[in-house]
């Protein structure tokens, strides 16, 4: 994660923040870690922190898949960091407030807080960017705009939409304002993010990362998180014995666990030793098969179900405290 987290991130911070959202919130627990480790690298690298206690991004779980969510100021220090932006304002509005605006020639905005901020009472939200050229983008939308987005995501039930609704509603108008605004590259990318979360549909993310990959010149690939993990583990394929003959008259003795058990284990602890290593450095989609493939290979398969659970993980947190001490 380092490789890739922004200058103002702290990694180990991250790591923290990701293990207090997962104690708060049971279901994360419940989510496969290829997903969550995918949500963290995204929020890492747009510099966002993911807690709610930020309010910058929120991991949110959708049954076994944890999906990322940008809040409010997220959206408001990715706009700002475009270096064109001379400053952000979205506010909510309530019932009992002084409020007019009115988009021409000269837009003009007049809004006096005076209602009860419930978020039963918010009636419609607005943002004014203005730009270092003296320029500006006024929007507004209604409560009924706002609920109307909301019932297309993914993530209308739950998450900050439950919790953060206000902020969302700023959110949402400020997203449709940052439309007709200079888009640096994080914003891109997190404009893509939200699509993915949304509508579940990743291909406008998949050619956004695609197109970011291509425009650099291509570096020497290092070693991926499970290379890294395979020499710290020593996890090694071995040869495969010559088979025995079986005996004429008796069957060959059977396995101490079925096949199935046997690739169970390997696949949850190549999950867990995975995870580990894109915490601490990075992550690739493969890691996961390349890993496991290599465990149903070495001999740990041989092992009883308990006596190879206990060798993997204690394998596991060798690795973590190496990395961590790295």
């Amino acid at each position: 994660m380092a490789a890739v987290a922004a200058s103002h991130l702290d990694p180990e911070r991250v790591t923290r923040i990701v293990l207090g959202c997962v104690a708060r919130t049971p279901k994360l627990a419940q989510c496969t870690t290829a997903s969550i480790v995918r949500s963290v690298m995204q929020a890492v690298e747009l510099g966002l922190e993911p807690g709610s206690a930020t309010g910058q991004a929120y991991l949110v779980p959708f049954g076994q898949d944890c999906t990322l969510v940008i809040g409010y100021r997220g959206l408001l220090d990715l706009m700002r960091r475009t270096g064109q932006v001379a400053s952000v304002n979205a506010q909510a509005v309530y019932e009992g407030d002084e409020f007019e605006i009115a988009f021409g020639i000269e837009d003009t905005l007049r809004h006096i807080p005076k209602g009860d901020p419930d978020p039963a009472k918010l009636i419609g939200a607005y943002a004014v960017v203005r730009f270092r050229d003296g320029s500006h983008q006024l929007g507004y939308m209604t409560r009924k705009q706002i609920d109307a987005i909301r019932s297309r995501s993914r993530a209308g039930n739950s998450g900050p939409w439950v919790t953060d609704y206000a902020e969302m509603a700023r959110k949402t108008v400020l997203r449709n304002v940052a439309k007709w605004c200079p888009m640096s590259i994080e914003m891109s990318k997190a404009m893509a993010v939200e699509v993915a979360t949304e509508t579940g549909d990743t291909t406008l993310l998949a050619e956004f990362e695609t197109i970011e990959g291509d425009s650099e010149p291509v570096p020497e690939p290092e070693p991926t998180a499970t290379e890294r993990l395979k020499r710290k583990v020593s996890v090694e394929p071995e040869p495969k014995p010559l088979p025995e003959p079986e005996p004429e008259t008796e069957h060959a003795p059977a396995p101490d666990i079925p096949p199935f058990e046997q690739r169970r284990c390997a696949t949850v602890f190549a999950e867990q030793a995975v995870i580990v290593g894109a915490l601490s450095k990075n992550y690739d989609s493969n890691d996961v098969i390349d890993l496991r493939n290599a465990l149903l290979g070495s001999a740990a398969v041989g092992l009883t179900w308990r006596d190879m659970t206990a060798q993997l993980w204690t394998t596991l947190m060798t690795a973590l405290y190496a990395q961590a001490s790295a």
